[in-house]
């Protein structure tokens, strides 16, 4: 898996942990089946935050995209 998908699912997930969401939810929330969540969790599998996925957990977590995004290149 590339550095970038490891940072954006890192910071995913601990945002979702720092609010005491789950995994099913993020997965209602992207409209995804939560095996894939339990995948990129993992790093395991094809499966990756896309943009519109990161748009809308910005929208539902109440920041800025750039919490999701690395400042520099990585």
């Amino acid at each position: 898996m590339e550095p970038i998908y490891i940072y954006v699912t890192d910071r995913v997930r601990a945002m979702r942990e720092s609010h005491n969401i789950s995994q099913e939810q993020i997965a209602e929330w992207l409209d995804r089946p939560v095996d894939e969540i339990i995948q990129m969790e993992r790093y395991e599998g094809p499966y990756t935050y896309e943009p519109n996925d990161i748009n809308m957990l910005a929208f539902r977590f109440k920041c800025s995209l750039h919490y999701f995004i690395p400042e520099r290149p990585l």
